[in-house]
């Protein structure tokens, strides 16, 4: 069997972003952190004009002026009336990844409205944790800046618990370590973002979701795959 070891350095933006140049600061246990991000604006995907529009944001994470963390986030704005079909269609117009969001989220609920009438649809693409980062629940506090600040709009999150140093290398002989990776993964993104696995296969694959406490009630569980 053969074990990959996790990332001891940045793989998501590993030359820094030259334009994460908006900062916000972080309390944490005496000592303060640094949230150093980018964002773009809204912008058309897939081809109708108002469909769909997404906005990403890359946030760069350092405590002592040492770089500990990275995350990569996007979050998409449905237009009122599209329903599940064109939201398909739009996503798939952009890559594989937006399509395979897409089919999660149209798979368990019956119409991608009853998400997007109540805010945008934040996605956490990417992130990696520096072991430090890790070990001394800085990034908890970081998650919640983010999420209240950043993606305050959201009316649901969604990632997927994939361990990055898999990424295109999981074979039959480091099988069994990428799933204890996997789980060990959904077990730290349940305490740091509040989030549960989606029922079934796709909670089974790493799919996780959690809608913001003001809409909680108002939207419903996922189904499961149909």
């Amino acid at each position: 069997m053969q074990r990959i070891h996790r990332h001891d350095r940045d793989p998501i933006f590993p030359d820094h972003l030259a334009n994460a140049q908006k900062i916000l600061p972080v309390a944490f246990d005496g000592g303060l952190l640094e949230i150093r991000y980018h964002r773009t604006g809204w912008r058309r995907l897939g081809y109708e004009i108002n469909e769909i529009k997404r906005r990403r944001t890359a946030a760069l994470i350092f405590s002592n002026g040492q770089h500990m963390g990275s995350l990569e986030a996007n979050e998409y704005r449905v237009a009122a009336f599209t329903n599940s079909d064109e939201f398909l269609d739009g996503m798939d117009s952009d890559s594989q990844e937006t399509y395979d969001l897409a089919a999660v989220i149209c798979a368990n609920w019956q119409d991608v409205s009853e998400i997007s009438e109540y805010g945008d649809i934040a996605e956490v693409r990417r992130i990696w944790i520096s072991t430090l980062l890790s070990k001394r629940g800085c990034f908890s506090v970081v998650a919640k800046m983010l999420m209240e600040r950043l993606l305050k709009s959201r009316s649901l999150l969604v990632l997927k618990a994939f361990p990055l140093e898999y990424e295109g290398r999981v074979n039959e002989a480091n099988q069994e370590f990428f799933l204890r990776r996997q789980r060990a993964m959904k077990r730290h993104y349940q305490r740091i973002f509040s989030v549960s696995p989606f029922p079934g296969a796709d909670g089974a694959a790493g799919w996780m979701y959690s809608a913001p406490e003001r809409l909680r009630g108002v939207i419903s569980s996922p189904s499961g795959r149909r």
